[in-house]
């Protein structure tokens, strides 16, 4: 039974990041990523016609500094995690109480706290791609068009926007470990876990018209 719960958890998932997918290619404009999307280009076109520097420049610190601070929580939270799930000589309660409070063996609780820091991980990743994508944005932005005719705003767009998207699979990382942490306490708090969040989700992505 505790294996339907599970597997019923991980489909609900599923189900919905490939419905926003589909969502997202086939009509943008009724998620917030595509509406963001939107949003950045014209963004980009205003600053470069207006020649509005500081600004840019400004804006691209900002979000390199926020997903600095998101990829260094992400990677000290994943490799304290790995820290636990191998045993450390810190933290014996939570090796000895958290697997009863699950029903399983202590394998399966570290099998479950590797996926957790996996997740993690993953997320500090994407953040420091978005940092990178950030940051050629930011020399991109103030060459005049007269020095290289390649870069436009479509084109800057498109890199701001690439950072974008690797920030917002970060902070979907963020979202998914929550589900991902209740699964220590059983199948039954992943899949209850699961269900609400999935319904945050649709609200946060989704845009009523």
């Amino acid at each position: 039974m505790n294996l339907v719960f599970s597997l019923t958890a991980f489909l609900i998932l599923t189900a919905y990041h490939v419905h926003l997918v589909t969502r997202v290619l086939r009509c943008p404009e009724s998620t917030s990523i595509g509406a963001n999307n939107r949003t950045r280009r014209f963004w980009v076109q205003s600053v470069m016609e207006k020649k509005l520097d500081i600004l840019a420049v400004q804006t691209l610190r900002n979000l390199s500094m926020a997903s600095s601070l998101l990829a260094s929580t992400a990677i000290l939270i994943g490799l304290a995690i790995i820290n636990v799930s191998l045993g450390s000589r810190g933290i014996p309660i939570a090796n000895e109480n958290l697997p009863v409070l699950s029903g399983d063996s202590e394998i399966f609780w570290k099998a479950r706290m590797v996926a957790l820091a996996v997740i993690f991980i993953f997320a500090f990743f994407n953040f420091t791609l978005a940092i990178r994508h950030y940051n050629h944005a930011a020399f991109m932005i103030n060459v005049p068009s007269d020095r290289d005719p390649s870069i436009m705003p479509a084109t800057v767009s498109q890199t701001i926007n690439r950072g974008a998207l690797h920030y917002t699979l970060g902070m979907r990382c963020y979202y998914l470990a929550i589900p991902f942490a209740f699964w220590l306490l059983g199948d039954i708090a992943l899949l209850t876990s699961a269900s609400i969040l999935v319904v945050l989700l649709w609200k946060f992505d989704h845009i009523k018209r």
